[in-house]
């Protein structure tokens, strides 16, 4: 499942609301952004940099399905920042798995850095997240339904969940962007659903008006052209054919940088 977009989108708005998620205290006000390190074409799902002086550099990296490598992948983009960017500061980076089934384990060699300061490497669950917080997830239900198991239990709590948003003290504007990436949540997660589906659950009328439903088919749509361009040079050039499946684990992002690679 394919969830940083959906992570982006909303800690652009409440950066703040990682560390709430995760547990930690925060002090002073963050700014948060997805960067693409040139030299590796290596995208950090995202970073946080305070707005006052000092303070902890947070790198973020949200997972959403098994891979072995996430941790070496995570340190090279850190490293390779700091490289290029001569940070001197202190900095933590924490890796944000959907259940612990996702999380393949720290390799032995990075195991020292877990929790230890300077350098933190920060671990955690969103399933285990949203139990410590209860009730008190405000705008973060949107998060919801990325770990809802069964459709079944989707239908169970959507309604109480966007009731607990329309219930906070929202601009308009605000709750639009809330509801929709609410539903784009919904459709990350349960793939087939229908748009008579979301209009039950969620009472939307017209779904049509919904900019992340439209963005989202349209998202689809031209992640399955990317998909079938990069398979078929990778049989031109005689590289080995990658699965629609592994490549559907991907960003657009991602999918795009593999294209331009084997295009040169």
């Amino acid at each position: 499942m394919r969830t940083d977009e959906l992570f982006y989108e909303f800690f652009r708005e409440k950066p703040k609301d990682l560390f709430r998620l995760i547990g930690q205290e925060v002090y002073g006000d963050y700014t948060f952004e997805s960067i693409t390190i040139k030299t590796t074409e290596k995208r950090l799902d995202g970073i946080l940099i305070r707005v006052q002086q000092g303070g902890v550099r947070t790198f973020f990296e949200a997972q959403g399905y098994l891979d072995k490598r996430i941790y070496w992948r995570g340190f090279r983009g850190l490293a390779t920042y700091h490289e290029l960017n001569g940070d001197e500061g202190r900095f933590q980076i924490v890796f944000l798995f959907l259940d612990e089934a996702m999380d393949p384990g720290i390799p032995e060699a990075l195991a020292h850095w877990e929790e230890t300061d300077p350098l933190i490497l920060c671990r955690r669950y969103l399933v285990d997240c949203f139990k410590k917080l209860g009730e008190d997830a405000g705008e973060l239900n949107v998060l919801r339904p990325i770990i809802t198991k069964t459709r079944e239990e989707l239908y169970e709590h959507i309604g109480t969940w966007q009731n607990q948003i329309k219930a906070l003290s929202l601009t308009t504007e605000r709750l639009r962007t809330l509801m929709d990436l609410l539903i784009y949540a919904v459709t990350a997660r349960f793939q087939n659903i229908t748009r008579e589906e979301l209009v039950k659950m969620l009472q939307l009328s017209p779904i049509e008006e919904s900019v992340a439903y439209r963005e989202i088919k349209e998202e689809g749509r031209v992640e399955g052209e990317l998909i079938g361009a990069i398979r078929l040079l990778q049989e031109i050039k005689g590289f080995p054919i990658q699965s629609s499946k592994e490549l559907s684990m991907l960003s657009l992002g991602d999918l795009k940088t593999i294209l331009d690679q084997l295009r040169n």
